[in-house]
């Protein structure tokens, strides 16, 4: 059984006949092999390969595997080419170019700071956003049920709750006015240069937050890209900044979903946000920046590739099975 098992999983590896796709990336990594300038390598940024087999090697050329870097050493050229790329309607490209030719030094506390806050007011936005939606939407439910005939004692109750809601609201709107002149602050401040560059690029387009990356992370703490309902991908019911993105613990439809959870959740969540930047090279707080910042989570997909072992997860498995009794 063990031996059918593995035969299967062998089979699955690539087979030696080559594929179209695999012949033009060979193709292109050997003319590339010749590239002396940045502008030695536009022909292939522009050619017709698909992004992801770009940006893989564009991987490779950045972290020295098997490919000169004859672009990301020469930051002028690199700036020329994105310049180029970005008027040709290939931005995707022009932020992986300015990611890798910024990350060829280890960025400094202060670049890594600002990236965390504006991680964080994202989150804190979003969550008074949608704190505000529920709260109006259980301040209209509570008023329909004062138009009805009931008791007093329960009159009173709902009354009660009405005024707690609206002093709710309240303390929503001063959250939100105060968060709203922070966000301006830091991107007036944003770190100048490639980051700068590339977050404006990403931001321009108001999709950006529906990148693959955050809505799995989405859909893995059960908020709304885990269901059918469609909510992340239009903007929430309010004119507020921040009414596009994904689900905090305040969402409706979660709280329809799950319940209401914990308020010490968020606290968590922040703390645990705080810990990731702590870590010099901390992999999730390299993939938020992607996400938030670069527009670059293509990346996590080749890294990923990179990390998995595929002769070392056979043998694993292959002991795995040999300690299952026939």
């Amino acid at each position: 059984m063990v031996l059918s098992i593995l035969f299967c999983l062998r089979r699955q590896k690539p087979e030696s006949a080559k594929d179209p796709l695999t012949i033009a990336v060979e193709k292109w990594e050997k003319k590339l092999q010749k590239a002396k300038s940045p502008q030695d390598y536009l022909p292939f940024l522009l050619s017709n390969l698909v992004f992801v087999e770009k940006a893989r090697i564009l991987y490779k050329i950045a972290n020295g595997k098997g490919l000169p870097d004859n672009l990301f050493q020469n930051p002028d050229g690199v700036e020329k080419v994105g310049g180029q790329l970005q008027r040709a309607g290939q931005s995707d490209l022009s932020r992986l170019l300015w990611y890798f030719v910024y990350h060829q030094k280890e960025p400094s506390d202060n670049v890594m700071g600002w990236c965390q806050a504006m991680i964080g007011l994202e989150l804190c936005g979003r969550d008074v956003v949608q704190a505000e939606i529920h709260a109006r939407e259980m301040l209209q439910s509570k008023r329909k049920e004062l138009q009805l005939d009931i008791p007093p004692e329960k009159r009173a109750e709902i009354e009660s709750a009405v005024g707690e809601i609206e002093n709710e609201f309240e303390g929503l709107d001063d959250a939100y006015h105060g968060l709203y002149r922070i966000l301006w602050q830091l991107q007036e401040h944003a770190p100048p240069g490639p980051l700068r560059r590339a977050f404006l690029d990403w931001r321009s387009n108001p999709d950006w937050y529906l990148s693959d990356w955050l809505r799995r992370e989405c859909a893995s703490q059960g908020g709304c890209c885990g269901r059918s309902c469609g909510c992340c991908e239009k903007p929430r019911d309010t004119e507020r900044l921040f009414n596009r993105g994904h689900c905090t613990s305040a969402c409706s439809c979660c709280i329809q979903t799950h319940g209401k959870t914990d308020d010490d959740s968020d606290d968590e969540e922040w703390d645990d946000l705080d810990k990731f930047f702590e870590e010099k090279d901390n992999m999730y707080a390299r993939r938020l920046c992607r996400a938030y910042i670069w527009g670059t989570d293509v990346l996590n997909e080749i890294e990923d590739e990179g990390e998995f072992n595929l002769e070392a997860w056979l043998l694993a498995t292959k002991k795995t099975l040999a300690a299952i009794p026939d």
